[in-house]
Parts: structure tokens; C-alpha cells; sequence
């Protein structure tokens, strides 16, 4: 506390003399303990007494150094710009003491807050280097690196290990950086490479193995050896798609690709992926020589399975010629046509190209059963589908058409004409040797009814229809009988005059009912006799 008048205060060390409470004459000259020396050394700064100034900043700077407060000593060496040798001396033997413990950053951060030279933190930071490294702390490393200007040769050797590590571990793109910071030489890059590209192949990432390959343009001899290990593991798996890619991509020998293309093809015809299978063949250009026994052995086997569809598709696809497939396809004919299956027959010989040599046999048995059975669409089919010669086919059908008539089926004979579309030439022969025979056996309107389905002269049949319509009359079928004029066409005089016979003839036996049929079914009125009958 400040007396309000003047008065002396003596001390061994220091002494002053205050004359108001607001305003005092400082007659201390030297620093020491007891003083705020910092505030008398601001004093003497104010006063302009610099080197009084710099004393008691000094003093107190030794004191702030002394119990490691270097943060106030920083602020003490700026603020009265003191030299800093005592302060570096100070914070180097406190950096010392950190590295001897082994905090290596606590040294680091301590000597860049103090201003320390980096070159007094060189074997500090060298060795926090080698820890950052050990623990992947690489943008501290890098930083280390840069700031203490760390010599290449030394850092290179403790991050090689770590190159390899990382590459190894598959980190291409982290390996890559750590070889382009410190700048490592190319053998040892490529080395780095070659332990990544054999552990992608290891855990099949291929597509990774394979940019590394292109990238670094990696020889043949340093590929080969690993990529078959990997070659046959996916051959192992049944991965066989994926084998032929993989020759592809590694370059592998050709014979490599083309076993696991056959099986990668083969493995797509089993499943009925043709299309895909082409386009592998394709891709992976195996000659046809190669695939044939795979081709042909799926294509039996879809045969046999009744996967017809699916072995046409092979056929087709891969363009197998008929040498190779008429042999495994007769068989399945044969066995078609002899079934009854024809559709399917007529469809595998149109689709394989079967030959007449292959088909003939069976089609004309087949053809000759149909028309006995009286099966002429089908048999028609045989003929066209199968192209049977007209010599070979008509005999045939005109000997049907002549067991027909033999058996009196009239309708199956005149239907087989119609179907074959029979000339009037070469059947009237026929008909008119059954006509006959059935003169002879006197069933003749059998014959005539004959004859005018399968248009015998007119002439010919009204003489043998004049017989029956006689018949008719005498024995009262006048029904049947108005029918034979109508059908035949017969002379309107004759059929005029002889029916008219018929009704005075009843009718003068006093039998008009008799009389009245007659004239009912011939149509007969008093104004237009036979006008119905006689087409008037």
C-alpha cells in the first residue's frame, strides 16, 4: 500500500520513493526476487531504457525457462525481443529429454511450436517417420518427410517393406501413391506389381490382376505360371466361361482356351443355350474340328431325349451337314412313320433334308396302307410331302380304285378319284368293267347309279335305266321309277306313253287309288301332263 506523503523505504536489494498514492518514482535497478520483474522491465520499455528493459525480461525469462514454462518465456523473448539462444538451449534440452523417453511426436510438436531448427530434430523425426510408416500414418510421413528434407535413401528402406505389403494386399491405387512419394525405383515397383497381380489371382479378382497386367505391362514369364494356377482352380470349379475369358485376358496359350471353351460351348448345349453357345465359338474362335464331337454327341443326346426343337437348334446353329445328322435322324424316321407319327416324320425330313434313299421305303408303305384303309388324305400327303414318283404312286392308286368298285364302295373309289384328281381316261376302263360285271349279275341299277357318278356316256346307261324303270312300274315302286326318268334323262315320249298305259289300265280296273299314286308321282294334271316330269 502507497503512503499519501513522502517517505523512504530501504531494502538490502532494491529501494524507491513514493510521493502521491497516484503516481510514484521507481529507484529499483536490479532485478530479483520479490519484484514483478516483467512489469518493471515494461516500465523501463516505456521509459525507452531498453537495456534496463531487456535485464529484467532476462531475469524473468531464466525463471520461466527454469520451471519449463515456454509458452510465458516465448511470449517474454517476443515481447522484449530478447535473444533466443538461452530459450533454444532450454527448449532443445527439454526436446532432448522427450526423444530419450521415446515420444517422438510429443518432441516433433514440441520442438515446431518452439521454433527448434529442423535440422536439430533430424534423428527425432527420422524416427517418428519410421513409426508413421509402421502404423500406415502415411500423410504424416509424407509430411515428416517434406518438412525435415528426410534423406531418400534412408526413408526408402523403411517404406519398401511397406510397398510390397500394401501391393500384396491388393491397395494398387495406395501402393501406387507410396511409390510415387518416395519415389522408388522401378525394380522395386515392379516387384511391388508382381506380389499384387499374383495375390488378385489368388483370391480371383481378376479384373484387378488383369488392369495391373496392362498397366505395367507385365512379360509373359512373370504371368504365365500364376495365371494357370488360377487357370485351373476355375476349370476345377466348372467355371468354364469364365476359364476361356481368363486365357483371353492373361494370354494363356491357345490350346488353354480353346479346352475351356469347348467345355464353357458344351456346358451351354447341355442347358439348351444355343444361341450362346454360337456366340462363344464365336468369341472364342475354336475351329469346328475342335467342337464336332461335343456337338454331335448333345445333338444324339437331345434326339434321344425327344428334345426335338433343341437338336434342330444345334443343327442349324452350327450348320452340321446332313452326313452328320442323317444317320441319327433315320433311325427316329423310321420309328416316326412306323408309329403313325407323320407330322413329326414329314417334319424331320424337311428340316434334315432327308433324302428319297432314306425315305422312300417307308413313305410308299405308308402311302400304299393309307389308301387301303381309305385314308387318301393321308396317303395324298405321302405322295407330295415325299415326292413319290407318279409311276410308283399311280399303279397304286388306280388298283385302290379298282378294289373299291371290286367291293361295291362306290363313294370311297369316287372320293380316292377326287382326291388324286383321276383323268376320266384312265378310270373308265375300270368302270366300265365293274358296269359290266354288274350287267351280268343283273344288278342293274347298281350299275347305272355307277356309271353316272363316274360319268359314263349317257347313251350307254339310259338304254340299261330304261330296263329298271320298267321294272319299277311293274312292280309298283312308281316312286323309284319317276326317279330313273328324272335321273337318266329318259325319251319324254316313251315315259309319256307308258305311264299313261299304267293309269287307263287301273283305271279301267275301276282301281283309281292305283291310278292316283301313278299320277302323283309322275306329277300328272289335266292342263300340263308330265309338265313335272317331262320339264315343260
Amino acid at each position: 500500500m502507497l503512503i499519501p506523503f513522502p517517505h523512504f523505504i530501504f531494502n538490502s536489494e532494491f529501494f524507491y520513493i513514493t510521493m502521491s498514492p497516484d503516481k510514484k518514482i521507481d529507484l529499483v535497478d536490479k532485478p530479483g526476487e520479490g519484484i514483478n520483474n516483467l512489469e518493471k522491465a515494461r516500465e523501463f520499455k516505456q521509459a525507452q531504457n531498453h537495456s534496463k528493459a531487456k535485464e529484467f525480461a532476462s531475469y524473468e525469462l531464466e525463471k520461466k525457462l527454469k520451471y519449463k514454462n515456454f509458452d510465458d518465456a516465448l511470449k517474454i523473448c517476443k515481447e522484449f525481443n530478447l535473444p533466443r539462444e538461452k530459450f533454444l538451449d532450454a527448449c532443445i534440452s527439454e526436446f532432448n529429454l522427450k526423444v530419450k523417453s521415446g515420444s517422438y511426436r510429443k518432441a516433433i510438436s514440441f520442438g515446431e511450436k518452439y521454433g527448434i531448427p529442423p535440422e536439430k530434430m533430424y534423428d527425432a523425426a527420422f524416427f517418428l517417420f519410421k513409426d508413421c510408416i509402421k502404423n500406415t500414418r502415411l500423410q504424416e510421413a509424407i509430411r515428416l518427410k517434406d518438412k525435415y528434407k528426410l534423406k531418400l535413401e534412408q526413408i526408402q528402406e523403411i517404406v519398401i517393406p511397406l510397398y510390397h505389403e500394401t501391393m500384396y494386399l491388393g491397395q494398387v491405387e495406395k501402393g501406387k501413391q507410396i511409390a510415387q512419394d518416395y519415389r522408388l525405383p522401378e525394380e522395386v515397383i515392379i516387384s511391388g506389381v508382381e506380389k499384387a497381380f499374383k495375390k488378385f489371382l489368388i483370391i480371383d479378382n481378376f479384373e484387378n490382376a488383369r488392369l495391373l497386367k496392362n498397366e505395367y505391362k507385365l512379360p509373359p514369364e512373370k504371368i504365365i505360371p500364376e495365371a494357370m494356377k488360377a487357370f485351373i482352380r476355375l476349370m476345377v470349379k466348372k467355371s468354364f466361361e469364365d476359364a476361356a475369358q481368363f486365357c483371353i485376358d492373361f494370354g494363356l496359350p491357345k490350346e488353354r482356351l480353346n479346352e475351356a471353351g469347348i467345355k464353357a460351348i458344351e456346358q451351354k448345349l447341355i442347358r439348351g443355350k444355343i444361341k450362346e453357345a454360337q456366340e462363344l465359338r464365336d468369341k472364342y474362335n475354336i475351329p469346328f474340328e475342335n467342337l464336332k464331337n461335343y456337338i454331335v454327341t448333345n445333338f444324339d443326346l437331345a434326339i434321344k431325349k425327344g428334345k426335338y426343337e433343341l437338336a434342330y437348334e444345334i443343327k442349324k446353329g452350327f450348320g452340321l451337314e446332313p452326313e452328320v445328322t442323317h444317320p441319327i435322324i433315320k433311325p427316329l424316321f423310321v420309328v416316326k412313320m412306323k408309329g403313325g407319327s407323320y407330322d413329326r416324320a414329314i417334319q424331320l425330313k424337311n428340316e434334315y433334308g432327308l433324302t428319297p434313299d432314306i425315305t422312300y421305303e417307308y413313305a410308299i408303305d405308308v402311302f400304299g396302307n393309307s389308301l387301303s384303309r381309305g385314308n387318301f388324305k393321308r396317303a395324298k400327303l405321302m405322295k407330295n410331302e415325299f415326292e413319290i414318283p407318279e409311276e410308283k404312286a399311280l399303279p397304286k392308286i388306280l388298283s385302290e380304285f379298282d378294289s373299291k368298285m371290286k367291293g361295291n364302295r362306290f363313294d370311297l373309289a369316287l372320293q380316292l378319284s377326287k382326291e388324286f384328281k383321276l383323268s376320266q381316261d384312265k378310270i373308265l376302263p375300270i368302270v366300265k368293267k365293274h358296269y359290266d360285271e354288274n350287267l351280268n349279275k343283273k344288278l342293274l341299277e347298281r350299275a347305272i347309279y355307277m356309271g353316272k357318278d363316274f360319268k359314263l356316256p349317257l347313251e350307254l346307261l339310259q338304254k340299261t335305266a330304261w330296263e329298271v324303270f320298267n321294272t319299277k312300274m311293274k312292280s309298283g315302286k312308281y316312286r323309284e321309277a319317276s326317279l330313273i326318268c328324272k335321273d337318266f334323262n329318259l325319251p319324254k315320249d316313251k315315259i309319256k306313253e307308258k305311264v299313261t298305259a299304267y293309269i287307263k289300265f287301273y283305271e279301267n280296273k275301276k282301281n283309281k287309288y292305283i291310278a292316283s299314286v301313278i299320277k302323283k308321282e309322275f306329277k300328272m294334271e289335266k292342263k300340263r301332263l308330265f309338265s313335272k316330269i317331262l320339264g315343260r
